[in-house]
């Protein structure tokens, strides 16, 4: 049984007892293994579309968000919603950082996240994003539960794009 969205699945296989296939168990095993839940899909043909074509790439993000800023001194672009523009201090909600892969490591970005919390709970997820291969880390703190550190860091020949949340 797999529990998914207040619900349960069940997966059910049997083996006859005269049934003489001798990997009857590896089969069941590759099988389950390719068993995966699917998100509903998201339509997004009337976002809009960002490219970069110093860092080749393009993402797209929804008509009530805008493109906020580049600021290619520190290889940063940001992202948000209209209605949050112009408040105190607000300078996107999200961000993609470019970083040569020999100036910053995947991992000091991963450690930098959060670092100011002494309990710091870090979770890490093996993602595919465009093709390639990412990691998902998300980063909390009891000590402050609404607070929290989403991003996605793809390593892209050498260099490393960072998404994250602001």
């Amino acid at each position: 049984y797999i529990p998914r969205n207040e619900g349960m699945h069940e997966i059910e296989s049997t083996n006859l007892a005269n049934d003489t296939n001798p990997d009857f168990n590896k089969t069941l095993s590759q099988i389950l293994s390719t068993f995966k839940f699917i998100e509903p899909a998201v339509d997004t043909s009337t976002w809009k579309v960002y490219r970069n074509d110093v860092y080749n790439f393009e993402i797209k993000y929804p008509q009530d968000w805008q493109f906020l800023e580049e600021v290619t001194s520190i290889n940063r672009i940001s992202f948000g919603q209209k209605k949050n523009i112009g408040g105190h201090g607000y300078d996107g909600e999200w961000f993609i950082f470019t970083y040569n892969s020999s100036d910053k490591s995947s991992e000091e970005i991963i450690t930098s996240m959060g670092k100011q919390f002494s309990d710091r709970q870090e979770k890490r997820e093996n993602i595919v994003v465009g093709g390639l291969s990412a990691i998902k880390v998300t980063v909390t703190t009891p000590t402050h539960p609404d607070w929290s550190y989403e991003s996605v860091i793809i390593e892209q020949g050498n260099k490393i794009h960072w998404i994250h949340n602001g």
